[in-house]
């Protein structure tokens, strides 16, 4: 990509754009347009968890904390909240099963 696609793409992404649309836009893969902005500081790498993280980030969501919050918490994307509860064996609860029973003992659903 010449310097000016490349301030193109960036102008794209501040404005909303989403990395599948500016990859089929420009004719790249999503990786190739991730390193482009990862370049001009635009986009952050995704930052990997501590063991000692990880460990807790399970830890809440067997405690009932939902993926999202768990993420926001640690500063992470649920991506990486999926990655580590599959990584440690945990199935992931179904979406919208989030639920605490009135006894608030646990989550009504998905608990095993």
């Amino acid at each position: 990509m010449t310097e000016t696609e490349v301030d193109q793409l960036v102008e794209q992404y501040r404005s909303g754009a989403p990395i599948r649309a500016l990859a089929q836009s420009f004719g790249l893969h999503r990786s190739t347009i991730s390193k482009h902005l990862k370049a001009r500081g635009v986009l952050a790498p995704v930052r990997k968890p501590t063991g000692r993280e990880s460990v807790e980030m399970v830890r809440r969501y067997e405690r009932g904390w939902s993926m999202a919050r768990t993420a926001e918490h640690f500063g992470v994307s649920q991506g990486v909240i999926a990655r580590v509860l599959k990584g440690a064996g945990v199935a992931a609860r179904p979406v919208g099963t989030n639920q605490w029973s009135e006894s608030r003992a646990g989550p009504t659903i998905g608990r095993t």
